[in-house]
Protein backbone atom coordinates (compact mmCIF):
# COMPACT_ATOMS: atom_id res chain seq x y z
CA UNK A 1 0.00 0.00 0.00
CA UNK A 2 1.61 3.35 -1.09
CA UNK A 3 0.87 6.41 1.28
CA UNK A 4 1.19 10.33 0.08
CA UNK A 5 0.99 13.16 2.65
CA UNK A 6 -2.05 15.87 2.04
CA UNK A 7 -0.68 19.47 1.08
CA UNK A 8 -2.48 20.83 4.30
CA UNK A 9 -4.13 19.19 7.39
CA UNK A 10 -6.94 20.37 9.20
CA UNK A 11 -7.97 19.72 12.96
CA UNK A 12 -9.52 15.93 12.80
CA UNK A 13 -11.74 14.14 15.36
CA UNK A 14 -10.61 10.53 15.45
CA UNK A 15 -12.27 8.25 17.77
CA UNK A 16 -9.67 5.31 18.57
CA UNK A 17 -10.74 1.79 19.45
CA UNK A 18 -11.41 0.19 22.70
CA UNK A 19 -8.04 -0.95 24.19
CA UNK A 20 -7.64 -4.41 23.45
CA UNK A 21 -5.68 -5.29 26.92
CA UNK A 22 -8.63 -4.23 29.16
CA UNK A 23 -11.01 -5.61 26.41
CA UNK A 24 -9.26 -9.16 26.87
CA UNK A 25 -8.91 -9.38 30.54
CA UNK A 26 -13.00 -7.72 30.38
CA UNK A 27 -14.14 -10.78 28.37
CA UNK A 28 -11.95 -13.78 30.58
CA UNK A 29 -13.85 -11.90 33.75
CA UNK A 30 -17.26 -11.86 32.22
CA UNK A 31 -16.99 -15.32 31.61
CA UNK A 32 -15.45 -16.11 35.03
CA UNK A 33 -18.13 -14.49 36.40
CA UNK A 34 -20.82 -16.53 34.68
CA UNK A 35 -21.90 -13.63 32.76
CA UNK A 36 -22.71 -10.87 35.44
CA UNK A 37 -20.53 -8.35 34.23
CA UNK A 38 -21.40 -6.29 30.92
CA UNK A 39 -18.73 -4.63 28.86
CA UNK A 40 -19.31 -1.07 26.91
CA UNK A 41 -16.90 -0.07 24.27
CA UNK A 42 -15.25 -3.40 23.64
CA UNK A 43 -12.29 -3.29 21.30
CA UNK A 44 -13.26 -4.41 17.56
CA UNK A 45 -9.52 -5.86 17.11
CA UNK A 46 -8.97 -9.65 16.22
CA UNK A 47 -7.27 -10.67 19.77
CA UNK A 48 -10.14 -9.44 20.99
CA UNK A 49 -12.44 -11.14 18.74
CA UNK A 50 -10.58 -14.58 18.85
CA UNK A 51 -11.16 -14.37 22.50
CA UNK A 52 -15.09 -13.35 22.29
CA UNK A 53 -15.68 -16.44 19.64
CA UNK A 54 -13.26 -18.86 21.77
CA UNK A 55 -15.75 -18.55 25.11
CA UNK A 56 -18.61 -18.06 23.53
CA UNK A 57 -18.00 -20.99 21.12
CA UNK A 58 -18.43 -25.21 21.28
CA UNK A 59 -15.04 -26.03 18.90
CA UNK A 60 -12.80 -28.39 19.75
CA UNK A 61 -9.55 -26.18 18.26
CA UNK A 62 -9.20 -22.55 19.09
CA UNK A 63 -6.73 -20.51 16.26
CA UNK A 64 -5.11 -17.73 18.07
CA UNK A 65 -3.90 -16.68 15.26
CA UNK A 66 -0.92 -14.21 16.34
CA UNK A 67 -2.55 -13.23 19.35
CA UNK A 68 -0.12 -14.01 22.53
CA UNK A 69 -3.04 -12.40 24.95
CA UNK A 70 -5.51 -15.00 23.45
CA UNK A 71 -3.86 -18.15 24.12
CA UNK A 72 -1.94 -17.09 27.38
CA UNK A 73 -5.45 -15.80 29.08
CA UNK A 74 -7.42 -18.98 27.06
CA UNK A 75 -5.11 -21.72 28.48
CA UNK A 76 -5.53 -20.62 31.91
CA UNK A 77 -9.68 -20.48 31.18
CA UNK A 78 -10.08 -23.44 29.65
CA UNK A 79 -7.57 -25.27 32.09
CA UNK A 80 -10.25 -24.70 34.83
CA UNK A 81 -13.77 -25.55 33.23
CA UNK A 82 -14.91 -29.02 34.26
CA UNK A 83 -15.61 -31.57 31.36
CA UNK A 84 -14.02 -29.08 28.72
CA UNK A 85 -11.44 -30.51 26.15
CA UNK A 86 -9.90 -27.85 23.81
CA UNK A 87 -6.70 -27.70 21.96
CA UNK A 88 -5.20 -24.23 21.43
CA UNK A 89 -3.07 -23.15 18.35
CA UNK A 90 -2.10 -20.38 16.28
CA UNK A 91 -0.09 -19.38 13.47
CA UNK A 92 3.82 -20.18 13.36
CA UNK A 93 5.38 -17.21 15.08
CA UNK A 94 2.59 -18.06 17.81
CA UNK A 95 3.97 -21.61 18.11
CA UNK A 96 7.66 -20.21 18.81
CA UNK A 97 5.99 -17.87 21.59
CA UNK A 98 7.57 -18.69 25.19
CA UNK A 99 3.96 -20.68 27.18
CA UNK A 100 5.86 -23.15 29.75
CA UNK A 101 6.02 -20.84 32.37
CA UNK A 102 2.08 -20.86 32.84
CA UNK A 103 1.74 -24.10 31.99
CA UNK A 104 4.12 -25.55 34.61
CA UNK A 105 2.24 -22.93 36.91
CA UNK A 106 -1.56 -24.28 35.95
CA UNK A 107 -0.06 -27.86 36.45
CA UNK A 108 0.62 -27.24 40.16
CA UNK A 109 -2.99 -26.47 40.49
CA UNK A 110 -3.77 -30.08 38.76
CA UNK A 111 -4.10 -28.57 34.90
CA UNK A 112 -4.27 -31.52 32.57
CA UNK A 113 -2.29 -29.74 29.89
CA UNK A 114 -0.39 -31.82 26.83
CA UNK A 115 1.80 -30.27 24.33
CA UNK A 116 1.36 -31.54 21.03
CA UNK A 117 4.24 -30.55 19.39
CA UNK A 118 6.97 -28.96 21.00
CA UNK A 119 7.50 -28.94 25.07
CA UNK A 120 7.25 -25.71 26.11
CA UNK A 121 5.18 -23.80 22.91
CA UNK A 122 2.19 -24.36 21.13
CA UNK A 123 -0.22 -26.15 20.03
CA UNK A 124 -1.28 -27.73 23.13
CA UNK A 125 -4.58 -29.87 24.74
CA UNK A 126 -6.38 -29.24 27.63
CA UNK A 127 -8.56 -31.05 29.46
CA UNK A 128 -10.50 -28.66 31.77
CA UNK A 129 -11.26 -29.87 35.20
CA UNK A 130 -11.47 -28.42 38.67
CA UNK A 131 -7.94 -26.53 39.61
CA UNK A 132 -7.29 -27.21 43.48
CA UNK A 133 -4.16 -24.78 45.24
CA UNK A 134 -2.54 -26.70 47.96
CA UNK A 135 0.87 -24.63 48.38
CA UNK A 136 2.25 -21.24 47.17
CA UNK A 137 3.21 -20.88 43.47
CA UNK A 138 6.49 -19.25 42.34
CA UNK A 139 6.39 -18.07 38.99
CA UNK A 140 8.96 -15.92 36.91
CA UNK A 141 7.63 -12.44 36.74
CA UNK A 142 10.56 -10.71 33.77
CA UNK A 143 8.92 -12.82 31.18
CA UNK A 144 5.42 -11.80 30.24
CA UNK A 145 3.08 -10.04 32.84
CA UNK A 146 0.18 -12.28 30.77
CA UNK A 147 1.54 -15.18 32.82
CA UNK A 148 0.84 -13.40 35.82
CA UNK A 149 -2.46 -11.83 35.15
CA UNK A 150 -3.91 -15.08 33.39
CA UNK A 151 -3.18 -17.17 36.54
CA UNK A 152 -4.79 -14.24 38.91
CA UNK A 153 -7.74 -13.94 36.94
CA UNK A 154 -9.00 -17.21 37.51
CA UNK A 155 -7.50 -17.32 41.24
CA UNK A 156 -10.93 -16.45 42.50
CA UNK A 157 -12.33 -20.03 41.14
CA UNK A 158 -9.76 -22.17 42.21
CA UNK A 159 -10.24 -24.28 45.26
CA UNK A 160 -8.57 -22.67 47.80
CA UNK A 161 -7.79 -19.67 46.70
CA UNK A 162 -4.13 -18.75 44.83
CA UNK A 163 -1.05 -17.72 46.50
CA UNK A 164 1.75 -16.63 43.79
CA UNK A 165 5.38 -15.81 44.63
CA UNK A 166 6.62 -13.28 42.05
CA UNK A 167 10.67 -14.23 41.44
CA UNK A 168 12.36 -11.51 39.33
CA UNK A 169 11.15 -7.71 38.54
CA UNK A 170 7.76 -7.82 37.11
CA UNK A 171 8.05 -6.84 33.44
CA UNK A 172 5.00 -4.73 32.31
CA UNK A 173 4.30 -4.26 35.51
CA UNK A 174 1.44 -1.72 34.53
CA UNK A 175 -0.66 -4.81 32.44
CA UNK A 176 -0.97 -6.43 35.66
CA UNK A 177 -1.96 -3.53 37.89
CA UNK A 178 -4.32 -3.23 35.16
CA UNK A 179 -5.87 -6.65 35.46
CA UNK A 180 -5.69 -6.32 39.47
CA UNK A 181 -8.00 -2.81 39.28
CA UNK A 182 -10.40 -4.61 37.33
CA UNK A 183 -10.85 -7.70 39.26
CA UNK A 184 -11.12 -5.26 42.02
CA UNK A 185 -14.00 -3.67 40.29
CA UNK A 186 -15.65 -6.95 39.95
CA UNK A 187 -15.16 -6.98 43.80
CA UNK A 188 -12.56 -9.63 44.12
CA UNK A 189 -10.44 -9.55 47.18
CA UNK A 190 -6.85 -9.47 46.54
CA UNK A 191 -3.71 -9.60 49.35
CA UNK A 192 -0.55 -8.25 47.92
CA UNK A 193 2.29 -8.68 49.95
CA UNK A 194 5.98 -7.86 48.65
CA UNK A 195 6.49 -10.40 45.50
CA UNK A 196 3.18 -12.07 46.42
CA UNK A 197 -0.36 -12.09 45.49
CA UNK A 198 -2.91 -14.23 47.37
CA UNK A 199 -6.65 -14.50 46.35
CA UNK A 200 -8.93 -16.27 48.44
CA UNK A 201 -11.61 -18.59 46.81
CA UNK A 202 -14.32 -15.93 46.16
CA UNK A 203 -16.98 -14.84 43.57
CA UNK A 204 -16.83 -11.79 40.37
CA UNK A 205 -20.08 -9.90 41.59
CA UNK A 206 -21.51 -7.64 39.31
CA UNK A 207 -20.61 -4.48 37.59
CA UNK A 208 -19.95 -2.77 34.33
CA UNK A 209 -16.71 -2.54 32.44
CA UNK A 210 -16.28 0.77 30.54
CA UNK A 211 -13.49 0.19 27.99
CA UNK A 212 -11.28 3.38 27.61
CA UNK A 213 -9.75 3.95 24.12
CA UNK A 214 -6.03 2.90 23.50
CA UNK A 215 -3.35 4.41 24.52
CA UNK A 216 -1.24 2.18 22.16
CA UNK A 217 -3.04 3.57 19.32
CA UNK A 218 -2.86 6.89 20.08
CA UNK A 219 0.98 6.73 20.54
CA UNK A 220 0.81 6.91 16.29
CA UNK A 221 -1.31 10.62 16.21
CA UNK A 222 0.89 12.18 18.75
CA UNK A 223 3.90 11.04 16.22
CA UNK A 224 2.00 12.93 13.60
CA UNK A 225 1.27 15.68 15.44
CA UNK A 226 4.93 15.83 16.44
CA UNK A 227 6.07 15.98 13.21
CA UNK A 228 3.13 19.13 12.01
CA UNK A 229 0.26 18.03 12.05
CA UNK A 230 -1.73 21.28 14.30
CA UNK A 231 -4.29 19.43 16.39
CA UNK A 232 -5.88 16.21 16.48
CA UNK A 233 -8.75 15.90 18.90
CA UNK A 234 -9.32 12.06 20.46
CA UNK A 235 -12.88 11.24 22.44
CA UNK A 236 -12.79 8.97 25.65
CA UNK A 237 -9.57 9.04 26.85
CA UNK A 238 -8.98 9.70 30.71
CA UNK A 239 -6.61 11.37 32.42
CA UNK A 240 -6.30 8.64 35.37
CA UNK A 241 -5.53 5.55 33.23
CA UNK A 242 -4.85 1.71 34.22
CA UNK A 243 -2.77 1.58 30.80
CA UNK A 244 1.13 1.87 30.74
CA UNK A 245 0.81 3.44 27.49
CA UNK A 246 -0.81 6.67 28.71
CA UNK A 247 2.62 7.93 29.70
CA UNK A 248 2.32 9.44 26.33
CA UNK A 249 0.73 12.69 27.53
CA UNK A 250 4.07 12.97 29.59
CA UNK A 251 6.49 12.22 27.79
CA UNK A 252 5.58 13.60 24.51
CA UNK A 253 5.73 17.08 25.97
CA UNK A 254 8.88 17.65 25.33
CA UNK A 255 8.30 15.91 21.59
CA UNK A 256 6.30 19.41 20.39
CA UNK A 257 3.10 17.39 21.99
CA UNK A 258 0.83 19.24 24.79
CA UNK A 259 -2.19 17.64 25.84
CA UNK A 260 -5.03 18.98 26.87
CA UNK A 261 -7.55 16.74 28.88
CA UNK A 262 -11.35 17.94 28.69
CA UNK A 263 -14.51 16.10 30.18
CA UNK A 264 -14.83 14.13 26.98
CA UNK A 265 -11.17 13.30 25.60
CA UNK A 266 -7.54 14.15 24.87
CA UNK A 267 -6.78 17.09 22.46
CA UNK A 268 -3.21 16.56 20.97
CA UNK A 269 -1.17 20.24 19.78
CA UNK A 270 1.50 21.04 17.77
CA UNK A 271 4.08 23.35 20.30
CA UNK A 272 7.53 24.11 19.43
CA UNK A 273 9.22 22.41 22.41
CA UNK A 274 11.67 20.14 21.72
CA UNK A 275 13.57 18.91 24.86
CA UNK A 276 13.39 14.83 25.00
CA UNK A 277 14.61 13.19 27.65
CA UNK A 278 18.29 11.70 28.04
CA UNK A 279 17.12 7.92 28.43
CA UNK A 280 13.65 6.00 27.84
CA UNK A 281 12.66 3.02 29.76
CA UNK A 282 10.12 1.09 27.98
CA UNK A 283 9.39 -1.91 30.50
CA UNK A 284 6.65 -0.81 31.52
CA UNK A 285 5.27 0.34 28.24
CA UNK A 286 6.58 -1.94 25.16
CA UNK A 287 3.84 -1.08 22.75
CA UNK A 288 4.94 2.81 22.32
CA UNK A 289 8.54 1.96 21.68
CA UNK A 290 8.33 1.46 18.11
CA UNK A 291 6.73 4.44 17.14
CA UNK A 292 8.93 6.63 19.54
CA UNK A 293 11.87 4.79 18.02
CA UNK A 294 11.03 5.58 14.28
CA UNK A 295 9.50 9.06 15.72
CA UNK A 296 13.67 9.82 16.79
CA UNK A 297 14.83 8.84 13.69
CA UNK A 298 12.55 10.98 11.92
CA UNK A 299 13.43 13.92 13.92
CA UNK A 300 17.21 13.07 13.81
CA UNK A 301 17.65 12.47 17.44
CA UNK A 302 19.74 10.19 18.94
CA UNK A 303 17.51 8.68 20.94
CA UNK A 304 18.59 6.89 23.71
CA UNK A 305 16.36 3.73 25.72
CA UNK A 306 16.42 0.76 27.22
CA UNK A 307 13.36 -1.85 28.40
CA UNK A 308 13.08 -3.54 24.98
CA UNK A 309 13.84 -7.08 25.62
CA UNK A 310 10.33 -8.82 25.76
CA UNK A 311 10.22 -7.56 21.98
CA UNK A 312 12.29 -10.12 21.13
CA UNK A 313 9.38 -12.54 21.30
CA UNK A 314 6.11 -10.54 20.05
CA UNK A 315 4.68 -10.81 16.79
CA UNK A 316 8.15 -10.77 15.65
CA UNK A 317 11.49 -10.21 16.65
CA UNK A 318 10.18 -6.22 16.87
CA UNK A 319 14.27 -5.42 17.58
CA UNK A 320 15.38 -7.02 14.43
CA UNK A 321 12.39 -5.74 12.45
CA UNK A 322 13.30 -2.22 13.79
CA UNK A 323 17.36 -2.36 12.98
CA UNK A 324 16.21 -3.58 9.44
CA UNK A 325 13.85 -0.70 8.52
CA UNK A 326 15.73 1.85 10.10
CA UNK A 327 18.71 1.05 8.06
CA UNK A 328 16.66 1.76 5.00
CA UNK A 329 16.94 5.46 6.77
CA UNK A 330 20.61 5.27 7.01
CA UNK A 331 19.64 4.99 11.15
CA UNK A 332 21.32 2.29 13.01
CA UNK A 333 19.89 0.48 15.97
CA UNK A 334 22.41 -0.06 18.37
CA UNK A 335 22.80 -2.10 22.08
CA UNK A 336 25.40 -0.74 24.48
CA UNK A 337 25.70 -1.95 27.25
CA UNK A 338 23.32 -3.40 30.26
CA UNK A 339 20.48 -3.19 27.82
CA UNK A 340 20.57 0.24 26.65
CA UNK A 341 20.33 1.27 23.42
CA UNK A 342 20.66 4.25 20.81
CA UNK A 343 20.11 5.47 17.47
CA UNK A 344 23.14 6.66 15.37
CA UNK A 345 21.52 8.99 12.84
CA UNK A 346 24.77 10.53 11.28
CA UNK A 347 24.09 8.94 7.94
CA UNK A 348 20.61 9.91 8.12
CA UNK A 349 18.86 9.88 4.31
CA UNK A 350 15.50 9.52 2.67
CA UNK A 351 14.49 7.60 -0.82
CA UNK A 352 11.20 9.29 -1.60
CA UNK A 353 10.19 5.61 -2.84
CA UNK A 354 11.14 3.84 0.25
CA UNK A 355 9.41 0.71 1.24
CA UNK A 356 8.35 -0.79 4.94
CA UNK A 357 8.11 -4.17 5.48
CA UNK A 358 5.47 -4.81 8.69
CA UNK A 359 6.86 -8.49 9.33
CA UNK A 360 3.18 -9.80 9.69
CA UNK A 361 3.24 -7.26 12.85
CA UNK A 362 0.89 -4.69 13.09
CA UNK A 363 3.26 -2.24 15.03
CA UNK A 364 5.79 -1.97 12.60
CA UNK A 365 3.24 -1.10 10.17
CA UNK A 366 1.83 1.61 12.19
CA UNK A 367 4.90 3.18 13.34
CA UNK A 368 6.19 3.35 10.30
CA UNK A 369 3.54 4.85 8.70
CA UNK A 370 4.69 8.31 10.22
CA UNK A 371 7.44 8.16 7.53
CA UNK A 372 4.71 9.37 5.02
CA UNK A 373 5.17 12.70 6.99
CA UNK A 374 8.47 13.80 5.94
CA UNK A 375 8.62 11.34 2.33
CA UNK A 376 6.25 12.40 -0.28
CA UNK A 377 5.74 8.73 -0.99
CA UNK A 378 6.08 5.53 1.35
CA UNK A 379 4.97 1.74 0.65
CA UNK A 380 4.13 -0.51 3.87
CA UNK A 381 4.16 -4.03 2.88
CA UNK A 382 1.02 -6.31 4.19
CA UNK A 383 -1.14 -3.29 5.64
CA UNK A 384 -3.64 -5.35 6.35
CA UNK A 385 -1.89 -6.84 9.80
CA UNK A 386 -3.07 -3.37 11.60
CA UNK A 387 -6.61 -5.52 12.21
CA UNK A 388 -4.89 -7.20 15.03
CA UNK A 389 -5.23 -4.18 17.54
CA UNK A 390 -6.83 -1.22 15.39
CA UNK A 391 -8.25 -2.08 12.20
CA UNK A 392 -9.35 1.01 11.36
CA UNK A 393 -6.12 3.08 11.22
CA UNK A 394 -5.99 3.27 7.54
CA UNK A 395 -9.59 5.13 7.41
CA UNK A 396 -8.44 7.19 10.09
CA UNK A 397 -5.58 8.04 8.34
CA UNK A 398 -7.55 9.08 5.33
CA UNK A 399 -9.95 11.12 7.44
CA UNK A 400 -6.57 13.77 8.32
CA UNK A 401 -5.66 13.95 5.07
CA UNK A 402 -3.21 11.04 3.26
CA UNK A 403 -4.08 9.71 -0.16
CA UNK A 404 -3.67 5.76 0.14
CA UNK A 405 -2.98 3.53 -2.56
CA UNK A 406 -3.46 -0.52 -1.71
CA UNK A 407 -2.74 -2.30 -4.93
Amino acid sequence: MKIRRPLHFQKQTLTLPGSKSESNRALIIQALSEEKISIDNLSNSDDTRIIQEALSGIDMIIDCNQSGAALRFLCAFFSNQQNREIILTGSQRLKERPLKILVDALKELGADIEYLEKTGFAPIKIKGKELISHAPITIQADVSSQFISAMIMIGPKVKNGLQLHLENKIISAPYLNMTMDMMHEAKVHIILNDQSIIIPEQEYEQCNFYIEPDWSAASYWYAMVSLGVEEIYLPGFKSKSTQGDAILAEWMRDWNVETTFEEEGIRLTHTEHFAPADLYDFVNCPDIAQTLITLSALRKHALKFTGVDSLRVKETDRLEAMQNELGKLGVEMLILDSGNWTLDTGRWTLDAGLSIESYHDHRMAMAFSILAMVVPEVTIEHPEVVSKSYPNFWKDMEVLGFSLNIE
